[in-house]
């Protein structure tokens, strides 16, 4: 039996190599790899990988986050490991029509492990809605404080075919030094085009 990449063969049939994550929490094995079996959802954030060198592979199962309309400043899978890969993954923010929603991004990588950070996203696809203040009245004033894509530690980003909906929120932020970033084949769709880098050394974006 020949088995495809990431699968092993067991007793003549091909089964997945890695360790399956069934819940949302916090990931914090080093060298691991982890395949997400199931969709998953969240009143507030879901994912938080913390274990360097290891890979998150969703299988093409959906992370639904920040169910709670009071959410504030979340993510659907936030990195803080270094040498991190997250693909394949369908991360979107559930829809609210009331309460604040401030500082959502559907990937955030972010402090709490080793600077500068290096990760690959890879074929990920991504939905936010607008971050959005409702006042008392039900009256939506919009604010820039989320991002599709949001890297808020100095890093070392190789984005492939990743997808993102992002609403009036940028697709993409770097918000700090952006060294070897690449950004490639990607689609952002998105009211508010603008993608952000700061101090980006040796940085390529083609094909988007």
């Amino acid at each position: 039996v020949v088995c495809p990449s990431e699968t092993i063969c067991q007793n003549g049939e091909c089964v997945v190599d890695g360790t399956p994550v069934s819940a949302c929490g916090d990931l914090t094995a080093a060298n691991t790899r982890y395949q997400l079996t199931v969709d998953l959802s969240s009143n507030d954030g879901c994912i938080r990988i913390f274990g360097s060198n290891s890979t998150l592979n969703c299988q093409g199962h959906s992370i639904t986050f920040a169910q709670n309309p009071l959410s504030q400043a979340v993510s659907g899978i936030l990195v803080s490991g270094y040498n991190i890969t997250v693909k394949n993954c369908i991360v979107q923010e559930a829809s609210s029509s009331s309460g604040i929603r401030l500082g959502h991004s559907g990937i955030r990588v972010s402090d709490g492990g080793p600077s500068p950070r290096s990760v690959n996203l890879e074929n990920n696809r991504v939905s936010i809605g607008a971050p959005t203040v409702f006042a008392p009245g039900g009256e939506g004033v919009s604010q820039d404080l989320g991002a599709g894509i949001f890297i808020d530690v100095r890093a070392s980003v190789n984005a492939v075919e990743n997808i993102v909906f992002s609403g009036n929120s940028p697709p993409f932020i770097n918000s700090r030094e952006c060294d070897f970033c690449r950004l490639d084949r990607n689609s952002f769709n998105s009211s508010n085009s603008f993608t952000k880098f700061s101090n980006a050394w040796n940085t390529v974006v083609e094909l988007n």
